[in-house]
């Protein structure tokens, strides 16, 4: 089987991205061009010629995208294409051989057409040099194989390597990551400091015998100090009712319950700590952690920092 290839595809600068993500195809024009199917390249030359003519340069430049598209793109190649309307690539995989198509439909009229599987969209901002340069070829078909490591991580949808800069939506999901590449040990660390950032007197309890409760502190509203007790939950999927309930059930009278994330909870889980006529717990998921983070950067230890790979940067904007 040969290797994989990674491939770009930009027809008519991305013209018909959308039809293609929606009916599950890349395609090339050159419509007079007919199905190259047992054909030599030899053959497909002397009809582009005929119908298309100019320059050595561009025969030869042309007829070889062509030649390539039907007969050099494989099945488990890697393709991309690019949406310009949103500023973003789409990633797939060719899952056919190569068609064409006469009759053409799909409101697409290139007949030379390969079924692709679609991954994901990918916001152009996020994706890391210097592969995002090499996507500025104004060549309809190219090779990006060079890039495979980097196109697989997209694919992934893997955090980018540190020192590559992200933002937005990207920057939030990284840092998500990074609370999952802890160690449960350091999560709780990190929610002890998190908690005493906000103005708790928090200190993690021992890990025997700890009745689900793994930080536990006072909070300070006002001239009150309200005892505080905190499970934490870093593995991935959501959180259900019954972490709630075995927290409440450590908690005292004058004692207030919060279960923290790095992923969601479920339905039942934020309707038990809602639950009337108990005590309430309050819940904090993964996206709501982002927002602390954020929000209280500054104040964060140099470890934390460094841990989730987080660095404020300054970006100047020209006025005009």
């Amino acid at each position: 089987m040969p290797e994989k290839e990674y491939w770009v595809m930009r027809a008519e600068r991305g013209k018909y991205t959308k039809v293609f993500v929606e009916s599950g195809f890349v395609a090339i024009g050159w419509e007079k061009i007919n199905d190259t199917t047992g054909r030599s390249i030899e053959e497909v030359r002397c009809e582009y010629v005929e119908n298309y003519g100019g320059s050595p340069f561009l025969v030869a430049l042309n007829v070889g995208q062509i030649w390539r598209f039907a007969n050099e793109m494989n099945e488990g190649d890697v393709v991309l294409t690019p949406n310009h309307e949103r500023a973003s690539w789409h990633l797939g995989e060719i899952v056919g051989p190569y068609e064409y198509e006469k009759d053409r439909e799909h409101h697409c009229p290139y007949p030379h057409r390969r079924r692709v599987r679609w991954f994901r969209e990918v916001e152009r901002e996020i994706i890391p040099e210097p592969l995002k340069s090499s996507l500025g070829s104004w060549l309809t078909i190219f090779k990006v194989s060079r890039y495979a490591n980097t196109i697989d991580g997209l694919i992934r949808e893997e955090p980018p390597p540190p020192g590559q800069p992200v933002w937005g939506s990207e920057m939030r999901k990284a840092v998500l990551q990074r609370f999952l590449t802890m160690s449960p040990t350091q999560f709780e660390g990190f929610i002890t400091h998190i908690l005493s950032i906000l103005g708790f007197s928090a200190s993690t309890t021992r890990p025997v015998s700890d009745g689900g409760v793994d930080v536990e502190g006072l909070a300070t509203t006002g001239l009150v100090k309200v005892p505080l007790k905190v499970q934490v939950k870093r593995h991935k999927g959501n959180i259900g009712s019954e972490v709630v309930n075995q927290l409440r059930g450590t908690l005292a009278n004058d004692e207030y319950g919060a279960v923290v994330t790095a992923s969601g909870f479920t339905k039942s889980a934020r309707a038990a700590a809602e639950k009337k006529g108990l005590k309430t717990v309050f819940l904090v998921d993964g996206e709501g952690l982002v927002d602390l983070v954020l929000e209280n950067y500054e104040k964060l230890d140099l470890e934390y920092k460094n841990l989730l790979t987080l660095e404020r940067v300054f970006v100047a904007r020209k006025v005009t």
